[in-house]
Parts: structure tokens; C-alpha cells; sequence
């Protein structure tokens, strides 16, 4: 491997970025946010001095967290990197980088697990069971005891203290990265809400009766269900010639 360090976003990037994502994404804000995640260097010990260079390993982290927040697949988080925008602007890459073939992310994940190095990717995440105090709580558990809960707190490295928190009532029993995905998950949830009221009409219902919009809302629901299966299980060539 050998080490490319960070970098810049490309000019072109960012302005594409921004015009095709005017109030952000998940990608961007984490770019925006907390800057680079990870840097090749931190993953220097898992690959060869010498030989090939690989694909930057701090690349492969991130895009290992933002597949794992929106629940994507192999394939298709290696699509994110060659076709969305707002992936290549969280990698800092040129609009024309082609990528990665899918299968590195699993090969990624080996040389992780067979260094035992797999927490270093939630190295910026802190998870205690606590015991949230207050009038208000205290009155709704009518004097039962305090309840315990989750406090999730994200704390990158470069940071003198956590940058962001969240109570959760998920079991004693959850992992961590349970924990991180859920915290994160409000991201994914407002890209698909965008996705529905740009470009599938949520927004453009007229009417005036409950029937009416229930009705209106659940055509469009499905809509979005149909388009999520069909990116999940048709490749980019079947798409285009359909």
C-alpha cells in the first residue's frame, strides 16, 4: 500500500455536489461535518510495502460505514462510489474516478478481521448504559426507578469532545455497531423521503379528503418500493437497455 493521504475535494466535485444535492446527504454532511474519517495511514500494518498499490484503505472504511448505515450491498455500495455524487464527494474523488470492483470491500473486510482491526472503522464511537435523570422522567416512571438506557456518543479522533449524543431504548444486549447503524439510520430515512417528493410526486397532492391522500401516499410508497428492489437486484446494463 502506499499512502495518498487525504486530499482535497475536486473543485468540479464539490460544485456538481452542490447543485445536485442543495440541502446535503448523508455522504456530504459527513464529509462537511467531521472531514476525512479515516486516513490510509491508520491501515498501513494490514497490506504489503510493496507490490500494487491498493485502492486507499481510508476510502474502503468510509465507504464500508456509509454502506453499512444505508444498508447496502457489496455491489451496490461499490455502484455508490462509481455513480453517485455525493459518495465521491465524501471520498474526495474526481467525477470521472471509475471506482472499485465490489468484491475489494470483501477483501477489505478479511485483512480487517484477520488483524482483528475491524473496531478501528467504529474507533469514533462510545456506547454506555446510564441512567438518564429529570422531573419529567421520574414523574413517568411513577416512582418505579430511573430507566436504564444507551447513551451513544460519536467522538472522532481529531476532536477534544464528542461531537454528537443519543439516548436509546434498544436492549442491554445490542452491539455497538447495532447502535451506530440505528443512530444513523435518520439519514437514509430522509434521502428516501427526498427521493419520494422530488421524484416520485409525494408533494403533489391536491386533493382535500383522508381517502384521498392515503391513497396518494401509498401508490407512491410502492413506487419507491418498486425502484429500491429494482437498484437492489438489476445491474446498471439491465437498467439501460429495459
Amino acid at each position: 500500500m502506499q499512502p495518498k493521504g487525504s486530499g482535497e475535494i475536486p473543485a468540479e466535485t464539490v460544485r456538481v455536489a452542490r447543485a445536485a444535492f442543495p440541502k446535503g446527504s448523508l455522504a456530504i454532511r459527513v464529509r462537511d461535518e467531521l472531514g476525512p474519517l479515516f486516513r490510509d495511514e491508520e491501515f498501513a500494518d494490514l497490506f504489503p510495502a510493496r507490490g500494487r498499490p491498493a485502492w486507499s484503505p481510508g476510502g474502503l472504511a468510509l465507504v464500508s460505514v456509509l454502506q453499512f448505515v444505508e444498508g447496502l450491498t457489496d455491489w451496490q455500495a461499490a455502484e455508490a462510489v462509481r455513480a453517485r455524487i455525493d459518495f465521491k464527494y465524501a471520498l474526495g474523488l474526481a467525477l470521472d474516478d471509475p471506482g472499485f470492483d465490489f468484491s475489494v470491500l470483501s477483501e477489505f473486510r478479511d485483512r480487517l478481521a484477520g488483524a482483528d482491526a475491524g473496531r478501528r472503522v467504529l474507533d469514533g464511537f462510545v456506547a454506555l448504559r446510564v441512567r438518564p435523570a429529570g422531573r419529567e422522567i421520574r414523574k413517568a416512571t411513577a416512582g418505579t426507578g430511573l430507566p436504564v438506557r444507551w447513551l451513544l456518543a460519536e467522538w472522532p479522533a481529531d476532536q477534544d469532545e464528542p461531537v454528537q449524543f443519543w439516548l436509546s431504548n434498544l436492549p442491554e444486549t445490542t452491539p455497538l455497531p447495532v447502535l451506530v447503524r440505528t443512530a444513523k439510520l435518520r439519514w437514509r430515512i430522509e434521502n428516501d423521503y427526498r427521493e419520494m417528493k422530488q421524484a416520485l410526486g409525494l408533494a403533489h397532492f391536491d386533493g382535500r379528503t383522508w381517502p384521498g391522500w392515503h391513497h396518494h401516499v401509498t401508490l407512491v410508497s410502492v413506487a419507491h418500493a418498486f425502484c429500491t428492489l429494482q437498484r437492489m437486484t438489476r445491474s446498471p446494463k439491465e437498467t439501460a437497455s429495459a
